[in-house]
Formats: C-alpha cells, sequence, structure tokens
C-alpha cells in the first residue's frame, strides 16, 4: 500500500468517524437539543468537517501522482486538524 492509498484510508476513517457521530447526535439529542443554538453550531461544525472530509478525499483520489504530492501537506495539516478532539463537539450533548 502506497502514502496516497493510506491518506485515502485514513480520510475514509475520519469520515466515517464523523457520519457515527452525526448520526447519533441527530438520533438521540436532535429533539431535545434543537432550541439549544450551540447545540445546532456543534452538529453544523461537524457536518461541515464532515463534508470538508469528503471533498478532499475526492480530490485525493482524483489526483495523479504529482498533484498527490502538492495534496500531501494539506491533507497532513488536515488529518491533524479533525479528529478525537471533535468529539468535545458532541460529547457535551450527550
Amino acid at each position: 500500500m502506497n502514502d496516497k492509498e493510506k491518506m485515502s484510508m485514513q480520510i475514509e476513517s475520519r469520515i466515517s468517524e464523523y457520519n457515527k457521530a452525526i448520526a447519533e447526535f441527530e438520533s438521540h439529542w436532535r429533539e431535545r437539543t434543537a432550541k439549544d443554538p450551540a447545540a445546532e453550531q456543534a452538529l453544523e461544525r461537524l457536518i461541515r468537517k464532515r463534508n470538508d472530509a469528503q471533498s478532499r478525499l475526492d480530490a485525493l483520489r482524483q489526483s495523479d501522482e504529482s498533484t498527490w504530492q502538492k495534496l500531501k501537506s494539506e491533507l497532513d495539516d488536515f488529518m491533524k486538524d479533525v479528529g478525537p478532539d471533535d468529539r468535545g463537539s458532541w460529547s457535551h450533548y450527550k
């Protein structure tokens, strides 16, 4: 497996984490927190980050070797920015 495939798998994993978090948030707490602006903002932030991850994954998949090298540092920064710390966005509402 090359670096591009590894990065693709890491981003797919993050998207999966976001999808699970969003589904949990919406199914268990959406009605309860619908009037809570902070909860609504947290959910919107999770959805934006998930959508951003999906866009980056799409760009990665469409990249050739030279484009991939240009994307790599941007994707590395992105992967540092998302993930376990985002759990704070929804854990407050559990």
